[in-house]
């Protein structure tokens, strides 16, 4: 379900968003979700529509019960300009969401986005929920710039997840991403730390054959 604004702000429609506006449309109304409308432009990547909602006093920082907000939901989606935009407007660059805002842009590869987050103050340290950090993060899935960014911010490059103390070398190993474990360990990663079960990378590579 949602409102007609709502539904124009999926599409991109900016000049009907305009007039929906115009008309006294909600724009804080909770949709399916706890969703606004700025919620829906934003992670469709609507920067106009998003524009047009910011001027018309949408609420930048609204958080449905989900704890996403508009620049959040961006994020997920990899929708670097309407971070800008939102940033832009005084949404928070670290809004206390889980997973952090920080992790999603690891996990989506946008390694400018996460450049743009790191500029903006976002935290590169942040846990999920399951205690997995950012850098793990892109490490296990071998985001090779997204990893020179947090190791530059962090300093750093053996700070454990809290679910298990795995590195990210850990998980760079694991998943067989030897370019990233040939730059973490130049980056003065620890090939003999251990997570709580007493692995080495080492293990972690012979587990899953990456040898």
């Amino acid at each position: 379900g949602g409102t007609p604004l709502a539904a124009a702000a999926r599409g991109g429609h900016t000049a009907v968003v305009e007039f929906f506006v115009q008309q006294g449309a909600s724009l804080s109304t909770e949709m399916c979700g706890g969703c606004s409308v700025l919620h829906i432009a934003a992670a469709n990547g609507h920067t106009a529509a998003v524009h047009a909602l910011v001027r018309a006093g949408a609420p930048v920082d609204q958080c449905p019960p989900t704890n996403v907000t508009a620049l959040a939901a961006a994020v997920w989606e990899g929708r670097l300009e309407v971070v800008r935009v939102l940033h832009a407007a005084g949404a928070q660059a670290d809004p206390p969401c889980k997973p952090s805002v920080m992790f999603a842009a690891a996990m989506t590869g946008n390694a400018e986005l996460v450049a743009y987050l790191l500029q903006a103050g976002a935290q590169y340290q942040a846990y999920d929920e399951t205690g997995i950090t950012p850098l793990y993060a892109a490490s296990l899935r071998g985001h090779m710039a997204i990893v020179e960014h947090l190791v530059n911010a962090i300093g750093d490059v053996d700070a454990p997840c809290t679910n298990g103390r795995a590195t990210a070398l850990h998980a760079a190993a694991y998943a067989d991403r030897l370019a990233v474990v040939k730059r973490l360990v130049q980056r003065g990663a620890s090939v003999v730390a251990k997570d709580n079960d007493g692995y080495l990378p080492l293990h972690m590579a012979a587990e899953s054959g990456a040898l």
